[in-house]
């Protein structure tokens, strides 16, 4: 631009985003169809600040891969198999585009193969339970052929489509281990076999295979054959060593039979079956004894009483003759066994025990049980007083119970005894330390002969209260001061208080304690209390005298007279009482319309006229309510110049209002009344003050909320 106007060209500007540089890493990616892979997800590295807008990746990935194009990461698990393929990541900004490459290979899951059982024993031509005999395949690959080494033997077939072992072997082979193989494009899984085929061959076995007989007796267990088992066929029997005299073994069958005549002790034999594919065994035991004596006692459970003789218990025996008789464990002292019989008198107690009486001869040992239970005499209780009335904390009980009979073993009684009090070996003494109505116990003495019982009666009473309350009379202030007459108090506790006559209202007896804030006057007067309990009923007295309170409260203004819109000067009330009598203020009518009301404080600004309206303010709470007045006027119009201002003060003279034309004329004689009244309470407080200084008393004056303590002297304004 020159002073001959404005010549113009014109430019365009282009700025693009730089391209970043990409790669990931890995980038040549080994995966496994169907299975998750440790590199996956994959996101790229990018180097520099350009933002990438989108990213794309050619050729598609494979199916179960994703790839997302707001971030470039690769993720999923492969469902498709892939030979090693190249794929070509972009990333697009406004710069241009950045390239890496990635390789990508997935082969099929390579399955886990297993046989059970993998040890094979089979018997030639004979089927097996364990054939036909199939893999057991763990994973999602694909078998693409089976292979076994080396070849099965004869009469077994291994298929090279699903790995099954089948078929019946027709040769014998001793134990030989087999490879067999899976192959498919993730490469082999391998399993082993073990194979064994043996002859056929029989298991025998004999029931029972332990013979207990008796010597020329015929057995109920013979003759004995054997269990065989197998289809193998067996060719001879055999046994040893030979049995003995009166028994016979069959060499075809395998059958025992016979009548022993012959003793014999507890002897092993081995019974041998035989074939071609070799031998089977048994064994068997054999016992030939004499005959047994049968003995026992009826009856065989005896209870014996310690000094008392018994019945002799002898035992019945029949069958082979006794030839030695043997009692276990040892009689209790006082008892005799002889020849199978037991006598005496006991001279101890016994719990119950079983005794094992043995009979022996040359065929062996027969037992038998006695059961034997000697008991003590039961006790035999008395006692020469049966009821007793103690005080707790103060009586001692001690008796003790009197047994003619037998020893105690165990002392009971019920109910337990009252704390303090205890029952010691038929012993009962103690102090008593809790209180207890008439109850009956019943002490029990118990002895393995059983239980004796007498019972007594028994009840606790609580000591009487002692209680004795301060001597001076106690002063109060109605409605000021909190009572706490607190007595000395001794011996027992109370189960009920009285006083006469009824306390003044706000004060309450509370277990001997006088308590509370008295709500009315009261002269001097005496008041009894009776503490009353179990043990019986005790007074004390005491004196109170409620006074009259001293509260007071006044505004330093009692007349108000304003404008409308002119603000008041903030009125606090001077007033003596503390912020621990809790204070609640309150002011009757409402205030004008604009001023405010706050714990006695008065402020604001009138927004409509009033008439002379007197307002009481009350004051209550932990107190005696105190109340006092003020006045106040709203013109609608401002003051005549002129006339003497006489607002907002207390004044001494009458003032003369204009007449208001909708209300009543005020009566004016209330103003010089005020500063009268206000006049006596000056005086009036003054001398209660003053006696309250000479009492060495120390009041306090709240002014505006503020206390002024520990004055020697108070003026009020």
């Amino acid at each position: 631009t020159n002073t001959g106007g404005t010549a113009t060209a014109y430019i365009n500007i282009t700025i693009v985003d730089e391209v970043p540089s990409i790669a990931y890493s890995p980038n040549d990616l080994d995966l496994t169809n169907n299975t998750v892979s440790s590199d996956l997800p994959l996101s790229p590295t990018i180097t520099g600040t350009g933002e990438v807008v989108s990213w794309s990746i050619s050729p598609a990935v494979p199916s179960g891969l994703a790839f997302d194009a707001s971030t470039g990461i690769l993720s999923g698990t492969p469902t498709e198999l892939l030979t090693r393929s190249m794929f070509t990541i972009t990333a697009t900004n406004t710069g241009g585009t950045a390239t890496a490459y990635i390789n990508i290979t997935i082969v099929d899951e390579v399955p886990t193969i297993a046989y059970s059982p993998n040890d094979l024993n089979m018997t030639n031509n004979t089927a097996s339970s364990d054939l036909p005999l199939s893999p057991t395949i763990t994973g999602s690959g694909e078998v693409v052929s089976w292979s076994i080494s080396p070849a099965v033997p004869s009469g077994l077939a291994f298929n090279n489509s699903t790995g099954v072992l089948s078929g019946t072997p027709t040769e014998l082979l001793t134990r030989s281990m087999y490879t067999i193989t899976l192959t498919n494009t993730g490469g082999t899984a391998m399993a082993y076999i073990n194979i064994t085929i043996v002859d056929g061959l029989p298991t025998i076995a004999y029931s029972p295979n332990d013979l207990i007989m008796t010597n020329n007796t015929v057995s109920s267990d013979l003759p004995l054959s054997p269990n065989i088992t197998g289809s193998g066929e067996i060719v001879s029997w055999a046994i040893s060593p030979s049995v003995p005299s009166g028994l016979a073994f069959n060499n075809s069958t395998g059958v025992l039979s016979g009548t022993p005549t012959e003793l014999l002790t507890r002897t092993m034999y081995t019974i041998t079956a035989t074939n071609t594919g070799g031998t089977a065994t048994a064994y068997i035991n054999i016992t030939v004894n004499e005959p047994l004596p049968i003995i026992g006692f009826t009856p065989d459970n005896i209870t014996l009483m310690r000094y008392e003789p018994m019945d002799n218990a002898t035992s019945v025996s029949e069958g082979g003759l006794v030839g030695t008789w043997s009692i276990s464990p040892d009689l209790p002292d006082g008892l005799i066994f002889t020849n199978g019989t037991v006598f005496g008198t006991p001279l101890v107690n016994m719990t119950k025990t079983i005794f094992t009486i043995t009979a022996t001869n040359s065929g062996g040992t027969v037992n038998t049980s006695l059961t034997i239970t000697v008991l003590e005499p039961r006790a035999n209780l008395s006692i020469e007083i049966n009821e007793y009335v103690l005080t707790r904390g103060e009586d001692e009980l001690n008796f003790t119970i009197n047994n003619s009979g037998g020893f105690v073993a165990t002392w009971e009684v019920t109910p337990a005894l009252p704390f303090g009090l205890s029952l010691v070996g038929g012993l009962v003494q103690g102090t008593p330390l809790v209180n207890s109505t008439q109850m009956t116990y019943t002490v029990w003495a118990n002895n393995s002969g059983g239980s004796d019982s007498l019972n007594f009666t028994l009840q606790i009473l609580e000591p009487k209260v002692i209680i004795e309350y301060p001597p001076l009379v106690v002063e109060l202030v109605n409605g000021v001061t909190y009572a706490q007459i607190i007595p000395t108090l001794g011996g027992g506790v109370a189960a009920s208080w009285e006083i006469e006559p009824a306390l003044p209202d706000g004060l309450q007896l509370v277990n001997g304690y006088i308590v509370g804030v008295p709500e009315t006057n009261l002269t001097e007067t005496m008041f009894t209390v009776w503490a009353n309990n179990s043990g019986g009923t005790s007074s004390a007295t005491f004196m109170i005298e409620i006074d009259q309170p001293f509260f007071i409260g006044r505004y330093p203004v009692t007349l108000i007279v304003l404008d409308v819109y002119e603000s008041v000067e903030t009125l606090e009330p001077m007033y003596y009482f503390g912020a621990e009598n809790d204070p609640q203020w309150t002011i009757s009518p409402p205030l004008p319309l604009g001023m405010a009301f706050d714990n006695g404080t008065i402020s604001g600004t009138p927004v409509l006229p009033q008439n002379l309206t007197t307002y009481t303010v009350q004051v209550t709470g932990k107190m005696v309510p105190v109340e006092f007045t003020l006045m106040i006027e709203v013109f609608a119009i401002q003051s005549i110049q002129g006339v003497e201002n006489i607002r907002n003060e207390t004044e001494s003279e009458p003032y003369v209002v204009p007449e208001p034309e909708s209300e009543p004329t005020f009566d004016f004689n209330a103003y010089w009344i005020c500063p009268i009244v206000i006049f006596l309470m000056m005086i009036v407080t003054m001398m209660v003050l003053k006696r309250f200084i000479d009492e060495d008393e120390k009041p306090v004056l709240v002014e505006g909320a503020k206390a002024v303590e520990d004055a020697d002297s108070v003026s009020i304004d």
